[in-house]
Protein backbone atom coordinates (compact mmCIF):
# COMPACT_ATOMS: atom_id res chain seq x y z
CA UNK A 1 0.00 0.00 0.00
CA UNK A 2 1.71 3.27 -1.27
CA UNK A 3 1.66 6.01 1.66
CA UNK A 4 3.20 8.95 0.80
CA UNK A 5 5.96 10.19 -2.48
CA UNK A 6 7.19 13.28 -2.55
CA UNK A 7 10.47 15.32 -3.27
CA UNK A 8 12.08 18.90 -2.49
CA UNK A 9 11.89 18.09 1.40
CA UNK A 10 14.04 17.20 3.76
CA UNK A 11 11.59 16.73 6.72
CA UNK A 12 8.35 15.15 5.83
CA UNK A 13 5.61 13.53 8.12
CA UNK A 14 3.48 10.18 6.83
CA UNK A 15 0.40 9.08 8.12
CA UNK A 16 -0.58 5.18 8.34
CA UNK A 17 -4.50 4.29 9.01
CA UNK A 18 -4.47 0.79 7.72
CA UNK A 19 -3.02 -2.44 9.74
CA UNK A 20 0.66 -2.56 8.65
CA UNK A 21 3.42 -4.76 9.74
CA UNK A 22 6.37 -3.11 7.95
CA UNK A 23 6.91 0.63 7.23
CA UNK A 24 8.94 0.23 3.50
CA UNK A 25 10.84 3.43 2.74
CA UNK A 26 12.56 3.82 -0.81
CA UNK A 27 14.80 6.23 -2.35
CA UNK A 28 16.49 7.02 -5.82
CA UNK A 29 19.87 7.39 -4.17
CA UNK A 30 22.21 5.67 -1.61
CA UNK A 31 21.07 6.17 2.17
CA UNK A 32 22.70 9.61 3.54
CA UNK A 33 22.01 9.41 7.41
CA UNK A 34 18.45 10.05 7.24
CA UNK A 35 16.35 9.62 10.41
CA UNK A 36 12.72 8.79 11.70
CA UNK A 37 10.57 8.55 14.50
CA UNK A 38 7.10 6.54 14.42
CA UNK A 39 4.30 6.74 17.25
CA UNK A 40 0.90 5.59 17.31
CA UNK A 41 -1.43 8.64 18.00
CA UNK A 42 -4.79 8.06 19.21
CA UNK A 43 -6.59 11.16 17.36
CA UNK A 44 -9.35 11.90 20.13
CA UNK A 45 -6.86 11.90 22.76
CA UNK A 46 -3.77 13.39 21.10
CA UNK A 47 -1.69 10.67 23.28
CA UNK A 48 1.70 8.32 21.73
CA UNK A 49 2.30 5.08 22.11
CA UNK A 50 6.19 5.44 21.44
CA UNK A 51 7.00 2.93 18.65
CA UNK A 52 10.73 4.32 18.69
CA UNK A 53 12.13 7.76 19.55
CA UNK A 54 14.76 9.17 16.27
CA UNK A 55 16.99 6.94 14.88
CA UNK A 56 18.76 6.87 12.01
CA UNK A 57 17.24 4.64 9.39
CA UNK A 58 19.25 2.63 8.32
CA UNK A 59 20.49 1.27 11.44
CA UNK A 60 16.53 0.25 12.35
CA UNK A 61 17.10 -1.67 8.56
CA UNK A 62 19.66 -3.51 9.52
CA UNK A 63 18.00 -4.82 12.66
CA UNK A 64 14.94 -6.17 10.70
CA UNK A 65 17.29 -7.70 8.37
CA UNK A 66 19.06 -10.06 10.82
CA UNK A 67 17.81 -14.00 10.49
CA UNK A 68 15.78 -13.25 7.46
CA UNK A 69 15.41 -10.29 4.93
CA UNK A 70 18.04 -7.61 3.39
CA UNK A 71 17.96 -3.78 3.39
CA UNK A 72 19.65 -2.45 -0.08
CA UNK A 73 21.60 0.97 0.03
CA UNK A 74 22.04 1.73 -3.77
CA UNK A 75 23.09 4.91 -6.22
CA UNK A 76 19.94 3.59 -8.33
CA UNK A 77 17.21 2.83 -6.09
CA UNK A 78 17.25 2.00 -1.70
CA UNK A 79 15.13 0.66 -0.57
CA UNK A 80 14.20 -0.75 4.09
CA UNK A 81 11.81 -1.76 6.29
CA UNK A 82 10.68 -0.88 9.85
CA UNK A 83 8.97 -3.38 11.63
CA UNK A 84 6.24 -2.20 13.51
CA UNK A 85 3.61 -4.93 14.53
CA UNK A 86 4.52 -7.45 16.72
CA UNK A 87 3.62 -11.08 14.97
CA UNK A 88 1.63 -9.33 12.49
CA UNK A 89 -0.01 -5.65 11.40
CA UNK A 90 -0.49 -3.34 14.15
CA UNK A 91 -4.13 -2.34 14.78
CA UNK A 92 -4.83 1.03 13.51
CA UNK A 93 -8.24 3.13 12.35
CA UNK A 94 -9.10 6.53 11.39
CA UNK A 95 -8.87 7.27 15.33
CA UNK A 96 -6.04 5.26 15.69
CA UNK A 97 -2.77 5.77 13.33
CA UNK A 98 0.60 5.33 12.76
CA UNK A 99 2.81 8.78 12.46
CA UNK A 100 6.20 8.48 10.53
CA UNK A 101 7.98 11.29 10.94
CA UNK A 102 11.08 11.63 8.87
CA UNK A 103 14.09 14.15 8.83
CA UNK A 104 17.57 15.13 7.69
CA UNK A 105 16.30 14.27 3.94
CA UNK A 106 17.73 15.26 0.55
CA UNK A 107 15.66 17.71 -0.85
CA UNK A 108 17.27 16.45 -4.04
CA UNK A 109 15.92 12.82 -3.65
CA UNK A 110 12.53 11.58 -3.90
CA UNK A 111 11.05 9.44 -1.26
CA UNK A 112 7.99 6.61 -1.15
CA UNK A 113 6.52 5.54 2.05
CA UNK A 114 5.02 1.97 1.73
CA UNK A 115 2.87 -0.24 4.58
CA UNK A 116 3.34 -3.34 4.24
CA UNK A 117 -0.09 -5.13 4.38
CA UNK A 118 0.88 -8.82 5.72
CA UNK A 119 -0.30 -11.50 8.87
CA UNK A 120 -2.81 -11.05 11.28
CA UNK A 121 -4.40 -7.91 12.90
CA UNK A 122 -2.26 -7.80 16.07
CA UNK A 123 -2.45 -4.92 19.18
CA UNK A 124 1.31 -5.33 19.92
CA UNK A 125 3.75 -2.26 18.73
CA UNK A 126 7.12 -2.72 18.22
CA UNK A 127 9.34 -0.54 20.52
CA UNK A 128 12.74 0.44 20.35
CA UNK A 129 14.77 1.93 22.72
CA UNK A 130 17.87 3.68 21.99
CA UNK A 131 20.23 3.93 25.28
CA UNK A 132 23.47 5.84 24.92
CA UNK A 133 26.87 5.09 27.05
CA UNK A 134 28.28 8.47 27.24
CA UNK A 135 31.71 8.89 26.04
CA UNK A 136 33.64 9.20 29.19
CA UNK A 137 32.04 5.95 30.52
CA UNK A 138 33.54 2.97 29.43
CA UNK A 139 31.37 0.00 31.48
CA UNK A 140 27.53 -0.40 31.58
CA UNK A 141 25.29 -2.40 33.21
CA UNK A 142 21.28 -2.46 31.95
CA UNK A 143 18.03 -4.60 33.05
CA UNK A 144 16.16 -6.46 30.51
CA UNK A 145 12.98 -6.71 31.73
CA UNK A 146 10.38 -7.04 29.06
CA UNK A 147 12.95 -7.12 26.07
CA UNK A 148 13.57 -9.43 23.73
CA UNK A 149 16.83 -8.58 21.77
CA UNK A 150 19.37 -6.26 21.97
CA UNK A 151 21.54 -4.67 19.26
CA UNK A 152 24.96 -3.93 19.48
CA UNK A 153 26.93 -1.71 17.11
CA UNK A 154 30.51 -3.71 16.73
CA UNK A 155 32.34 -0.41 16.50
CA UNK A 156 33.13 0.75 19.83
CA UNK A 157 32.58 -2.56 21.51
CA UNK A 158 35.05 -4.15 23.86
CA UNK A 159 32.96 -7.14 24.76
CA UNK A 160 29.24 -7.93 26.39
CA UNK A 161 28.95 -9.92 29.26
CA UNK A 162 25.09 -11.33 29.53
CA UNK A 163 23.89 -13.24 32.73
CA UNK A 164 21.15 -15.26 32.33
CA UNK A 165 17.89 -15.62 34.39
CA UNK A 166 19.55 -19.05 36.23
CA UNK A 167 23.14 -16.82 36.90
CA UNK A 168 25.10 -18.29 34.23
CA UNK A 169 27.75 -16.11 32.73
CA UNK A 170 28.06 -15.31 29.18
CA UNK A 171 31.11 -12.97 27.28
CA UNK A 172 31.24 -12.46 23.85
CA UNK A 173 33.94 -9.73 21.79
CA UNK A 174 33.13 -8.53 18.54
CA UNK A 175 34.94 -10.66 16.68
CA UNK A 176 32.76 -13.41 18.25
CA UNK A 177 29.39 -11.75 17.72
CA UNK A 178 30.54 -11.38 14.32
CA UNK A 179 30.93 -15.31 13.75
CA UNK A 180 27.87 -16.04 15.75
CA UNK A 181 26.22 -13.12 13.35
CA UNK A 182 27.53 -15.23 10.33
CA UNK A 183 25.84 -18.36 11.74
CA UNK A 184 22.41 -17.37 12.10
CA UNK A 185 22.47 -14.80 9.46
CA UNK A 186 22.23 -14.95 5.76
CA UNK A 187 23.03 -11.61 3.87
CA UNK A 188 21.75 -8.49 5.53
CA UNK A 189 22.54 -5.51 3.14
CA UNK A 190 23.27 -4.84 -0.35
CA UNK A 191 25.06 -1.63 -0.81
CA UNK A 192 26.18 -0.21 -4.41
CA UNK A 193 28.29 3.04 -4.99
CA UNK A 194 29.51 3.90 -8.35
CA UNK A 195 28.17 0.14 -9.64
CA UNK A 196 30.45 -1.36 -7.15
CA UNK A 197 28.31 -3.65 -4.80
CA UNK A 198 29.31 -4.85 -1.93
CA UNK A 199 27.14 -7.75 -0.21
CA UNK A 200 27.08 -7.61 3.55
CA UNK A 201 26.88 -11.47 4.82
CA UNK A 202 25.88 -12.32 8.82
CA UNK A 203 25.93 -8.23 9.89
CA UNK A 204 26.94 -5.05 8.51
CA UNK A 205 27.48 -2.35 11.75
CA UNK A 206 25.27 -4.36 14.42
CA UNK A 207 25.30 -7.52 16.03
CA UNK A 208 21.74 -8.56 17.42
CA UNK A 209 21.10 -10.63 20.20
CA UNK A 210 18.28 -12.59 21.95
CA UNK A 211 17.95 -11.46 25.61
CA UNK A 212 14.79 -13.15 26.44
CA UNK A 213 16.17 -15.39 29.06
CA UNK A 214 19.15 -12.60 29.77
CA UNK A 215 18.54 -10.65 32.96
CA UNK A 216 21.67 -8.26 32.81
CA UNK A 217 24.20 -7.29 30.09
CA UNK A 218 27.41 -5.26 31.00
CA UNK A 219 28.67 -3.39 28.30
CA UNK A 220 32.19 -2.63 27.77
CA UNK A 221 33.44 -0.06 25.54
CA UNK A 222 36.31 2.03 24.42
CA UNK A 223 36.46 5.60 26.12
CA UNK A 224 37.01 9.09 24.14
CA UNK A 225 33.20 8.45 22.03
CA UNK A 226 29.52 7.82 22.93
CA UNK A 227 28.07 4.28 21.91
CA UNK A 228 24.37 3.81 21.63
CA UNK A 229 22.87 0.61 21.77
CA UNK A 230 19.07 -0.57 21.21
CA UNK A 231 16.82 -2.30 23.11
CA UNK A 232 14.09 -3.95 21.67
CA UNK A 233 10.62 -5.18 22.39
CA UNK A 234 9.10 -7.27 19.64
CA UNK A 235 7.10 -9.67 21.24
CA UNK A 236 3.13 -9.82 22.53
Amino acid sequence: MKVLGFTGRTDEVARIFKPVSHILVVKNGNWNGEKVEVNRVNGQTGTHDKCMPRLIMTNVFEIGSHGEGLFIDSDQESRGSIQVGMEGSIKLSDQRYLEIDMSSLESSKTYTVFGLEQGEIVEGLMSYHPMTINSDETEKVYGTTDKEEVALPLTGLEKVEMIRDNGQSMTYTPTELKALMEQENDMVAISTVSGTETAYWGYKNYALLDIEDIKEIRITKTAGAAYELILVNSKN
